[in-house]
Parts: C-alpha cells; sequence; structure tokens
C-alpha cells in the first residue's frame, strides 16, 4: 500500500475517532446537564411543598383558633349547649390567600363516656347506662366487664367477658391492660371481645373525657336518650324521638325542664338525673386547611372553662390526619 494512502487511512481513523469521542462526550455532558436540572426542579419543588405544607398547617392552626373563639363567645352567650349555637354552624369552608379553610366542631358529651366505666361493675349508674348502650346496639352487654378491666388499676376480672394481663399476655404479640383511663376511643380496639365490627358499631357513640363527664340530652343522639331507663330496659324509641322534639329550636335550657319532660316519669328522671346535662366544655374540632396543591386535616380536642367570672379555651391534644 503507498505511504500516501496509508497516511490518509490512518488520519480518516484517527478523525472518526475523535468525532466520536466529542460526540460521547457531548452525551455525557447532555446527560449532567440533564440531571442537575431536574435535580433542580425537584430541590425547587420540594422547598415550594414545604412552604405550601407551612402555609397550610398554619391556616389549620388558625381555623382550630377561629373555632375556640366561637366556643368562648358562645359560653359568655348561655349557659347551655344545643345544636343551634354558632359552633355548630361553621362547617361552610372559606377561602383565603392561595387556598381555603374548614371547621368542623362536635360536642364530645354528645356521646358516652368511657372513662365513666371506672368503677365497674360496682357502679349503680354508668356501668348499666352502658349496659343498656350495648343492648341498643344489639351487642353483648358483658363486654361492659372488659372494659373496666381495661382501665381499672386493679388484676381482678370481672365475669363474664372480663380480662386482665394474665389474658392480654397470651396474645400474639403480647400486651398488658392499660390499667388507666382512655386516652382515645381507638384504645377499644385492644380491649378482648371488641373486633373490628363491634368497635365500628359503637364508635360513633363513644367518647374519653375526663372521669364523672354527663352526656349532653341537647346534643346527644336519640339512641343515647334510649339508654335512660332502669335497669336494663331501654327506653321505647317513640319517647326517645319526643325527648328530641322537646329540644325544639332552642334545645332544654336546663335540666331541670327535661326531667319534667312526660317520658322521664316515674322513677326515670332519678335514673336520668346522674347521667345528663345540658352544657358541655368537651369538643372536638376537625380543621381542613389547603395551601397550593397541599392540604392539612388537623384533630383538636378543647377543652372549654369558667372560672373567676372568664371563659377560657385549652387544647387537650391535636393531632394530624393523613389525607
Amino acid at each position: 500500500m503507498p505511504a500516501a494512502e496509508y497516511h490518509f487511512r490512518v488520519l480518516h481513523s484517527q478523525r472518526g475517532l475523535a468525532l466520536v469521542a466529542m460526540l460521547l462526550a457531548l452525551a455525557l455532558v447532555t446527560t449532567i446537564a440533564a440531571g442537575m436540572i431536574e435535580n433542580q426542579f425537584l430541590t425547587i419543588r420540594r422547598a415550594e411543598n414545604l412552604q405550601l405544607s407551612a402555609q397550610a398547617w398554619e391556616y389549620a392552626i388558625e381555623a382550630e383558633q377561629w373555632a375556640s373563639r366561637k366556643l368562648v363567645r358562645d359560653g359568655v352567650k348561655n349557659d347551655y349547649d344545643y345544636l343551634g349555637d354558632d359552633w355548630n354552624k361553621l362547617g361552610q369552608a372559606i377561602k383565603v390567600e392561595n387556598g381555603a379553610i374548614k371547621v368542623d366542631v362536635v360536642d364530645m358529651q354528645s356521646r358516652f363516656n368511657l372513662n365513666n366505666l371506672l368503677l365497674g361493675r360496682k357502679d349503680t349508674v354508668w356501668y348499666p347506662a352502658f349496659q343498656r348502650l350495648l343492648t341498643a346496639l344489639k351487642l353483648d352487654k358483658s363486654l361492659a366487664n372488659a372494659v373496666a378491666d381495661w382501665i381499672d388499676p386493679d388484676e381482678k376480672v370481672s365475669s363474664p367477658k372480663g380480662a386482665e394481663d394474665y389474658d392480654y399476655l397470651g396474645e400474639d404479640p403480647p400486651y398488658r391492660a392499660a390499667n388507666r383511663q382512655f386516652v382515645q376511643v381507638e384504645e377499644l380496639q385492644k380491649v378482648r371481645g371488641f373486633d373490628a365490627r363491634t368497635f365500628a358499631t359503637l364508635k360513633p357513640y363513644i367518647t374519653a373525657l375526663p372521669q364523672g363527664t354527663k352526656i349532653n340530652v341537647n346534643t346527644c343522639d336519640p339512641l343515647l336518650l334510649r339508654i335512660l331507663a332502669p335497669g336494663l330496659s331501654l327506653l321505647p324509641q317513640s319517647d326517645a324521638d319526643n325527648l328530641v322534639s322537646g329540644r325544639g329550636k332552642a334545645g332544654y335550657k336546663n335540666i331541670e325542664d327535661f326531667l319534667k319532660s312526660p317520658e322521664m316519669s316515674g322513677n326515670r328522671s332519678q335514673i336520668a338525673a346522674p347521667l345528663v346535662t345540658v352544657s358541655s366544655d368537651y369538643f372536638s374540632v376537625r380543621s381542613l386547611a389547603s395551601s397550593g396543591r397541599m392540604k392539612v386535616a388537623l384533630v383538636s380536642a378543647i377543652q372549654r372553662e369558667t372560672g373567676q367570672n372568664k371563659i377560657r379555651t385549652r387544647i387537650m391534644y391535636r393531632h394530624q390526619v393523613l389525607r
């Protein structure tokens, strides 16, 4: 092969390799640049999400405070609570800058307080009332023993259906009875006998509040009015419906008016008196807030306190709910 032709081919080959190398380098630079742009975009996106989440959280806290102010003003306005109060009219969503807030308030005393079962079968007021509630829901009334054992401080098993540490340590995985009052009703799912169906049936009618907290007859479900009867009997549904009608648009203004109702005649009023009230101190506030594409759901338990001629609220607990 002539030398000139050989050198031409070598030069041509070298130029081809250089072109390939240049194209590979360009592809590598393009890939790195694309990755950098994508990382920068993700960084900006994360920063935006953090900012929007923080703003949504602030909106949720402000919604909670808004509900608290409503409860304070209502406490100043009257000394009883009913479904016509302003705190029960907050459900309308309100637009705010780049988002919206929505608040719902529920009277926690419209439900049966599980912590009133602390004395168990020795209690002649709340224990039989809870048995009547279970009966009204077509559940086994002996489940009351398991609930009482769960919160009482001793290790004595109430029969039947009672359970203490020995029973729970046999579960997989093992655990102990709480031996303290409920903080949230969801704990009931750990109590023996309360499967998913049983808990779901009972949940709308129960709450977890300080021991001794009564049921507000102005805000409770008619089913809870049916447990205001002696022994293990229930008020007829018609009587419960009449008691609800007796609330009128303004509710029972005092407990005496409620106990004077014809449906509370005889010993029914004596049974009902220690169980019921017309005023409430505990409320659940659900605050939904959005900012841009981010949303926050906040659930708060609020106590309204009256002291030294001043009404104020305090947050018992709050937790964020995943949406």
